[in-house]
């Protein structure tokens, strides 16, 4: 509805500069912030097959995916609080808090195989950790997306094409 609602303002009112640049900016968020609850719905539906599980004591717990776990949920939680507050959030804050995410999910990805190579009973539950972790790593590139589009929004300044 709101997408609709930008295309409409670009279409009748032919919005310049700031205004402009607000519709652009809001159209991308949109578009993350709905790839984000794309991936939460999935995650949610293999978390509750890993739960049922573990609850039937069939598969074993990888506490790697929490550490990642907790790091998208501050990012993402940064990154609205910067959205809802309209406070330029330094992309680059945020992404520190992804540095360290690829090297935990590889490792993820190491453990998860191993077991799987010892224990072939639980080939679905482990193929869903993966999964789990593919989105979540998603989850933390969408949040540094959404926070270039909120510092190109707020401050003109397109961090995508800047060099670092």
């Amino acid at each position: 509805e709101i997408d609709h609602m930008c295309t409409w303002l670009i279409a009748h009112r032919q919005p310049a500069a700031s205004d402009l640049r607000q519709i652009t900016a809001t159209i991308k968020i949109i578009n993350d912030l709905e790839r984000i609850a794309d991936e939460a719905r999935n995650i949610s539906r293999f978390a509750a097959e890993i739960s049922l599980a573990a609850a039937n004591n069939k598969v074993v717990q990888f506490s790697d995916a929490y550490q990642i776990n907790d790091d998208i949920a501050k990012m993402l939680h940064d990154t609205v609080a910067s959205l809802t507050a309209s406070v330029p959030v330094q992309a680059n804050i945020i992404k520190q808090y992804y540095d360290n995410i690829p090297n935990i999910y590889d490792a993820n990805i190491r453990t998860i195989m191993s077991y799987m190579l010892e224990d072939g009973q639980n080939l679905n539950y482990a193929i869903d950790y993966l999964w789990v972790g593919n989105a979540l790593e998603k989850i933390g590139m969408l949040s540094i997306s959404i926070c270039e589009h909120i510092d190109y929004l707020l401050t003109g300044k397109d961090l995508r094409h800047m060099s670092h």
